[in-house]
């Protein structure tokens, strides 16, 4: 094996990402799926002609909201190449 092999093959096994982001960039990355979120429960919250039920929809959707984002930070992320 040569030099010129030894040196891909260390390159192929480095486990760093592809891309680091800063704190503030991941919460820039972040800030239109949060938008989305308050925006849905907003509309779900003044939709219904019941405030009770408009409330309970909203926060409904807010929670499905945060979980979808817990959701794909445990079992996507790890798997993609940038994590």
């Amino acid at each position: 094996m040569n030099q010129e092999e030894s040196q891909n093959d260390s390159a192929i096994e480095d486990d760093r990402p592809a891309q680091e982001y800063s704190r503030a960039q991941q919460i820039i990355n972040n800030v239109p799926y949060a938008i989305m979120a308050v925006l849905g429960a907003s509309v779900l919250i003044a939709g219904f002609e019941r405030p009770a039920l408009g409330w309970i929809t909203g926060v409904a959707y807010f929670l499905y909201c945060v979980a979808g984002s817990f959701w794909i930070m445990i079992f996507v992320c790890p798997f993609c190449e940038r994590y």
